[in-house]
């Protein structure tokens, strides 16, 4: 039987110097491959495990790839990047496992039999490995959908220990994300999508308009004939009508004789205005309300149902 081989020597073989430091006193260097900045001693390692201290020289990962990656731009910290791009990743082994970016195991990922969450995956592979700050386990045949809508196996679950307070980031139509408050997300705060930036969770507010992938179709006509869609549907209402059928009929004929919204309110004694602070709104209008007076130099802009102000 030949003599094994450790790990820590295949990777002595593997490396060489590296340029991402400074040499200290005492034979001590200061790696900056990261952000913890380790201060390594000689004959020391940092915390990755994969760089050390050879004689004052910082010794790096070199000559292999251990992990290769097509990403979507959006998962990477990176800035001035064009949204719906992708990203290409490849690295050695070794990890710090103190990622200031992570997300919650109760995240829910799309997978063909329906959404699941992350840490549902994690506990349901069998096979784990751990690590000194957390532990990776390799599911068996799961698979998730990407953001272009393609299939994917899931080849690694990771889970690490973390201490400290968990933003909760709350999209329109859309269920909450929980992360750490320095997540990075794509964020504007103009509707037009100019002067995109990174936006730790922590510094988002309510003006803030989310990026979502928007997956690119080709370029082919489709045609839909909405009414034979809907030649089956029931109409339902969601809220029952309080008007009689004499006053629906009516609504009606005034509206078809030109009749405003306000007339046709006012008659029926429905048009109730919430007039506050130098703004007007109707009793289920969501906020900000409009201006009483607005002056003919601001913009202002619609959208889901309240009225936003743009800017002048």
């Amino acid at each position: 039987m030949g003599a094994v081989t450790a790990l820590v020597d295949v990777l002595g073989r593997l490396a060489r110097e590296g340029e991402l430091y400074e040499r200290l006193s005492a034979g001590r260097v200061r790696c900056h491959a990261c952000g913890h900045r380790c201060l390594i001693p000689p004959g020391q390692r940092g915390v990755c495990k994969v760089r050390w201290n050879e004689d004052g020289r910082l010794m790096v990962p070199a000559g292999y790839v251990a992990g290769l990656q097509l990403d979507p731009v959006e998962k990477k910290p990176f800035f001035h990047a064009y949204p719906g791009a992708r990203a290409l990743s490849f690295g050695m082994l070794g990890c710090d496992y103190h990622c200031g970016y992570c997300i919650v195991g109760d995240t829910p990922v799309a997978t063909p039999g329906g959404v699941v969450a992350i840490k549902a995956l994690f506990d349901a592979a069998p096979d784990a490995m751990p690590n000194p700050d957390g532990e990776v386990r390799f599911p068996r045949d799961v698979h998730v959908i990407t953001e272009s809508g393609e299939v994917r196996c899931a080849l690694k679950a990771f889970r690490h220990s973390y201490r400290g307070d968990i933003a909760a980031v709350q999209p329109m139509y859309l269920p909450a994300v929980r992360c750490t408050p320095d997540h990075r997300w794509l964020a504007t705060t103009d509707p037009s999508g100019d002067r995109v930036e990174e936006i730790r969770a922590s510094d988002l507010t309510p003006d803030h308009f989310l990026l979502l992938p928007k997956p690119v179709w080709p370029a082919v006509r489709v045609i839909i004939d909405a009414a034979q869609l809907l030649a089956d549907v029931t109409v339902t209402f969601a809220i029952p009508r309080t008007l009689s059928p004499t006053e629906v009929a009516g609504i009606v004929a005034a509206t078809n004789r030109g009749e405003s919204s306000r007339a046709i309110g006012a008659r029926l004694g429905k048009d109730r205005l919430i007039v506050k602070d130098d703004t007007v709104r109707f009793p289920n209008e969501h906020r900000p309300a409009f201006p009483v007076m607005c002056s003919l130099t601001s913009r202002w802009l619609v959208s889901s149902g309240s009225i936003v102000r743009k800017g002048r």
